[in-house]
């Protein structure tokens, strides 16, 4: 491993480790990182800067213009902090989380179930439009379909939602959130599976918006092949 890559290496485990502690402590008055982290200040320092350059948190600045990790509540996760959290960050595969991580997470999770449940249900539709609005989604998961079929070999089997959206066509397309709900579908049928994107950086903002915005998952970005087989009777 040459000496840039085993800097940025290191760079993620610092980061990682300061994501934690600044999620499980953001509803209340913690302790300061340098109690709760026994790192160099250098590197704390160096993490945190990198952070705040992609807006995930914000902190005061000593004398000397360090972050002043030393002081209480002196850096704090911000709200895009905490939605990275939640919906791109994805723990090393040989991390420990603490019982307070994850508790903080499930709280997190618990409070994106009640706000999703709390949503007033759609009127049910006329029966005519009903079947016209069957139509138009079966219209919508073949063209869903037909659009990943024909870009799975290109992007070896996991292709971006971004892509399939825009492959269809408008009329076919119709409101966002049609293709939305045709596409959970194919998934909770095991047609097709979505999956997130581990690290945002350096993915233009306009992917990532159409990709798909989970109340659980948070922000989903990939398509692939669910466990169901495709066979004659799949829409293509």
């Amino acid at each position: 491993m040459d000496v840039e890559a085993k800097a940025s290496r290191e760079l993620d485990r610092v980061a990682y480790r300061l994501l934690m502690i600044l999620f499980e402590n953001r509803r209340k008055a913690g302790k300061s990182i340098k109690e709760r982290y026994k790192e160099s200040r250098a590197k704390i320092a160096a993490a945190l800067r990198n952070m705040a350059e992609r807006g995930l948190v914000r902190y005061e600045t000593d004398e000397r213009g360090f972050p002043a990790i030393h002081k209480a509540r002196a850096v704090e996760l911000t709200d895009a902090g905490a939605e990275h959290v939640l919906r791109s960050f994805r723990l090393p595969p040989q991390a420990r989380p603490t019982g307070a991580t994850v508790n903080a997470v499930l709280d997190a999770l618990r409070e994106a179930l009640r706000a999703a449940e709390a949503r007033p249900a759609a009127a049910p539709p006329a029966r005519a439009a009903a079947e016209g609005e069957g139509g138009r989604a079966r219209d919508l998961r073949a063209e869903i379909l037909r659009a990943f079929r024909e870009r799975e070999r290109v992007e070896h089997g996991v292709v971006p939602i971004w892509m399939v959206r825009r492959a269809i066509p408008e009329a076919a397309l119709g409101a966002r959130d049609a293709f939305d709900r045709a596409l959970l579908d194919l998934q909770r049928e095991g047609l097709l599976y979505l999956n997130q994107l581990n690290d945002p950086r350096g993915v233009p903002e306009d992917q990532i918006r159409d990709g798909l915005l989970h109340p659980v998952r948070g922000r989903l970005f990939f398509i692939s092949r669910g466990d169901k087989p495709w066979d004659s009777t799949t829409p293509s």
